[in-house]
């Protein structure tokens, strides 16, 4: 069964485009676009970084989303 409530809480629940670099020294660093449709605003850029690509850190302090304007 799945737990909408804690769905609502990940900005990530579905990825969308994103890249991945190797640092000098060996430090893996994804950005990617998490997509939730229980939040607003729906996107968010994200930041995850890994030392082997198989085990990844999130780092929520480093991702941003667009600001949601009134529209008139």
């Amino acid at each position: 069964m799945c737990n909408f409530f804690f769905l609502a809480d990940q900005r990530d629940t579905a990825l969308g485009t994103g890249c991945v670099i190797r640092d000098q020294q060996g430090t893996c660093h994804a950005f990617y676009t998490g997509h939730n449709d229980f939040r607003e605003p729906k996107e968010t850029v994200m930041y995850a970084a890994s030392s082997d690509m198989l085990s990844w850190t999130k780092h929520p302090e480093e991702s941003f989303t667009a600001e949601i304007a009134a529209v008139n």
